[in-house]
Order: structure tokens, then sequence, then C-alpha cells
């Protein structure tokens, strides 16, 4: 698959500022195996700060999204705005003392999942002061001992 951005077995790495949005259409005919979306694995002390991220359509209904943690460690994704993730608007999968904090994301579409979910062998990560909008039962999904989620506001999707 062809990322807008993907990085592996990086260090001190930083993503900030950017407009991130899905290629036109007429891309898919030219680039094999497109899709859009932000993918780090197994990344350590990294920061994803203040990106536009928009209809980013990486992932599947059983894991990924428009930011796909895999494997990480001290990654730290603030003030980024996710409009109409396709499945997820970020997924950490055996993350560790990973933050998502003050956030905007906005959910839309039937294969639409979840806005943030924490999953697989994760432990000691934060959820906090994230704005979502999508139905509640797609808002937060961490399994049970991956985190701690606190002051999130959760209003209804349109």
């Amino acid at each position: 698959k062809v990322l807008n951005v993907q990085a592996k077995h990086t260090q001190n790495l930083v993503l900030s500022a950017n407009n991130i949005g899905s290629r036109p259409s007429m891309h898919k005919v030219v680039v094999d195996g497109y899709d859009d979306g932000i993918l780090f694995e197994n990344c350590t002390n990294a920061i994803i700060d203040g990106n536009i991220l928009s209809d980013l359509r990486y992932g599947s209904a059983d894991q990924g999204g428009a930011v796909t943690l895999l494997n990480a460690r001290n990654v730290r994704v603030s003030d980024c705005q996710i409009i109409h993730p396709h499945f997820r608007g970020i997924h950490l999968i055996n993350g560790v003392a990973c933050v998502f904090s003050d956030n905007t994301i906005e959910g839309a579409g039937e294969d639409f999942q979840t806005a943030i979910e924490v999953s697989g062998e994760s432990k000691s990560n934060l959820v906090q002061q994230n704005l979502i909008i999508a139905d509640a039962a797609k808002s937060i999904t961490m399994q049970e001992n991956t985190g701690t989620r606190v002051g999130n506001t959760i209003v209804a999707g349109k």
C-alpha cells in the first residue's frame, strides 16, 4: 500500500503542521495498492502534532485508521483535526506510554468503526481532552488495562 506517511523503526520523529488529505481518485489508476493514511511501526519518542487529516482511508474493519501506530512507545498525537476517516481516526496496536490529546475527530460513513481505538498488548496509555463528533458507541474503544481516558467530549455526529 502507498501511504501519505510511513515510518518504521524510527526514534525522535516529529510530524507537525501538515495538511494531508486523500489524493484524487485519478491516482488510484496510476498507483497500484494506493491508500491514504499515516503508519508508524516500531517507532519511539515521536510526535504527530497540529496536522489536518481529511478523508484518509487506510485500514480495514479489523484494524488501522487515519493514524495507525503499531508497536509504538512514547508517541503523542495531539492538536490534530482528523476529519472523516474511513475506518478509525487513531488506532494504537501494542503501544506503550502513548498519549492522544486535544484532537478533534469527526467520524462518518457506514464503514466508520471508532474515533480512537487502543488494542492488543497496549498498556499505560492516555486518551484525554479530545473532541469526538460521532455516535457515542463509536467514540473511544479501549481494551481492558490498556490505559486511561479522561476529559474527552463526545457529541453526536451529523
